[in-house]
């Protein structure tokens, strides 16, 4: 069942919506214009975009349980990107694969709402939501600085609650910055185009699970990054062939 999304404007003065396909085109964008676009499929070096965007790279520093990273903002914009440094020190596979998704995740919130959060700013330079959501920097750091701190169920789920818009858009970004469109059609379009979950055989089922974990190796996302993103694929064609024709 589809997760429900809470619209309140929660840490910001104003709920701001973003179409998915300008979430996608971003990403794209911002890759090409880095020069971290793949010529073909396989993993996207996430981890250099901050110094090729913004010249500098992500801080690991350590946090609070549960939290995964942070983006900080001032109210001249955009400061600077944190990674939790008990996640970086995990070297297993999916430690790693979790790296990358808190960073690409924490780069959503630095591109899609840095405005938001400088109007914020600007209207109360003063007030800071607590862990989990807006959080002021201890004493001894710079001043005038405020980050959204996501913790392990924004990125990853979990939460009972309905999720925060702003949430699901860094998430967003996230899988379009991991799963470049192009190349992610180009390994599954091939195999999905042909397969329909109500009528295939055990093997061409077996296949489409294959098809996943090869989605997972290919572009080194968790896999269920890659499930998310085949089902939603998959979700998308079958309202395709749905649509009433007009002729």
């Amino acid at each position: 069942m589809k997760k429900k999304t809470d619209r309140s404007p929660g840490i910001f003065l104003k709920t701001e919506f973003i179409p998915d396909k300008r979430i996608e085109r971003r990403a794209l964008d911002e890759l090409r214009s880095a020069g971290l676009l793949p010529d073909t499929p396989g993993p996207v070096a996430i981890d250099r975009f901050c110094d090729m965007k913004w010249g500098r790279p992500e801080s690991y520093e350590e946090m609070r349980p549960g939290v995964l990273g942070c983006a900080a903002f001032t109210v001249r914009g955009f400061d600077h990107i944190a990674i939790s440094a008990e996640l970086e020190r995990d070297y297993s596979q999916t430690g790693r694969r979790r790296v990358r998704s808190t960073m690409a995740h924490e780069i959503g919130h630095a591109l899609l709402h840095e405005r938001l959060f400088v109007e914020k700013l600007m209207f109360d330079q003063n007030q800071g939501l607590l862990f989990g959501e807006m959080e002021r920097r201890p004493a001894g750091k710079p001043a005038r600085e405020t980050r959204i701190v996501c913790r392990d169920t924004d990125i990853f789920g979990g939460r009972a609650a309905p999720s925060p818009w702003y949430e699901i858009q860094a998430n967003k970004f996230m899988a379009a910055a991991l799963l470049p469109k192009p190349l992610f059609y180009q390994v599954v379009e091939p195999f999905l185009l042909r397969y329909d979950p109500a009528t295939s055989r055990l093997n061409d089922k077996i296949r489409y699970q294959g098809k996943i974990e090869e989605v997972s190796d290919i572009f080194d996302v968790s896999r269920e990054m890659a499930r998310i993103a085949v089902e939603t694929y998959m979700d998308k064609e079958r309202d395709k062939r749905l649509e009433p024709s007009l002729f």
